[in-house]
């Protein structure tokens, strides 16, 4: 049985998903052409008891040179459900999923220069 209720795992993608095998499986992809194609799904993984989270990259992808000076940004939109009554036997995980969705958007700002 796994240790905790939760977990995350990155794993690699093909034809936009994530490559996972999970009960109740949601998720996406969002692509840059800058970055290139990142995909992430949620689900319940039946075989170790867990709620999972994964993310996953396409091979090839380019981040662009490092950065060490002057300030960098970056905005992205998020999504998230709630998910309560969860319960575990063994290797068995259920849950509740709140009909709510929660939806955002977060910036963040990276100043290379103040160290």
């Amino acid at each position: 049985m796994a240790d905790s209720k939760t977990a995350s795992r990155i794993t690699s993608v093909s034809n936009g998903e994530v490559n996972v095998s999970l009960e109740g499986k949601e998720g996406g992809s969002v692509s840059c052409p800058l970055v290139g194609l990142v995909a992430y799904a949620s689900g319940a993984d039946q075989n170790r008891g867990q709620i999972v989270a994964v993310a996953g990259i396409t091979d090839g992808a380019t981040v662009g040179a490092p950065v060490s000076e002057g300030t960098v940004t970056y905005d992205t939109r998020y999504n998230y459900h709630v998910v309560g009554k969860v319960s575990r036997s063994s290797s068995f995980i259920s849950g509740t999923r709140a009909t709510r969705r929660f939806d955002g958007q977060t910036t963040l700002t990276a100043d290379f220069d103040t160290g």
